[in-house]
């Protein structure tokens, strides 16, 4: 396993390294309330994994999701824990299916892009039906 060394002081809510030897590093960084707000991860200073944001009552809102440096996914939460978005990008650009749900878990909306393009809008009615299509060229 691993050596990881965690480096905190009490009562100090600043952003913290945690290292590990083959050059993974996770930071974490918290609200003044002490709660974490966010953790982020590197691998050779480039952000590579999953970073999570809470708010300050810990409640998970969003998650980026990088490999090499270049956003890949990004999943955001309403207050109630359930999925409110996901979102996919390629070479940092807004690229593929966008949904949108609601607080109850009803997928709403659909947005489908390519290179960083809106090229369809599809929205639906709360039983999974379409209730509209819009198609658009640049």
């Amino acid at each position: 396993m691993n050596n990881i060394k965690r480096i905190y002081k009490k009562r100090d809510f600043k952003p913290r390294k945690i290292l590990n030897e083959d050059t993974k590093n996770e930071i974490i960084r918290y609200h003044e309330n002490g709660k974490t707000r966010s953790i982020e991860n590197f691998k050779e200073d480039k952000k590579n994994g999953i970073f999570k944001y809470y708010t300050e009552d810990g409640l998970d809102i969003k998650h980026e999701k990088y490999v090499n440096n270049e956003k890949i996914e990004i999943v955001l939460f309403h207050n109630n824990g359930k999925l409110r978005a996901k979102e996919s990008f390629k070479k940092d650009k807004k690229h593929g299916i966008f949904k949108y749900y609601t607080e109850a878990g009803i997928n709403i909306k659909h947005e489908k892009y390519v290179n960083d393009e809106k090229v369809e809008v599809t929205l639906f009615y709360d039983n999974g039906k379409v209730k509209s299509m819009e198609s658009y060229k640049g």
